[in-house]
């Protein structure tokens, strides 16, 4: 089964992430393999970042077709020190939610 890796960029208007606060996504692309969607996120690029818009990155592993699963997801925050996306572990107040990207 094909499959691809989506970029989803994500605003959160609180500290840390909760369910009790606002948060939007945008899907801002799609590649054919993990590394370059890696590449994309931890090099900004097209300033995914968006001036501080988007504090959180994440790459869906999704399969073709209707209604498509995350297989893995990959996230990362930015780090304003370092100037980039850093690869976190999953924010404990999303660990059961998938497919902020397509789906």
């Amino acid at each position: 089964m094909k499959k691809v890796f989506t970029v989803c960029t994500i605003s959160i208007e609180t500290p840390e992430p909760a369910m009790d606060g606002f948060f939007c996504t945008r899907t801002v692309g799609w590649y054919s393999s993990k590394k370059d969607a890696e590449d994309c996120v931890l090099n900004n690029c097209g300033d995914i970042y968006e001036d501080g818009c988007y504090q959180y990155a994440t790459i869906e592993e999704v399969h073709e077709g209707l209604y498509p699963f995350v297989e893995h997801s990959w996230w990362f925050k930015w780090d304003k020190k370092k100037g980039g996306y850093q690869p976190i572990d999953k924010p404990e107040a999303y660990c059961h939610m998938s497919n902020f990207s397509i789906g």
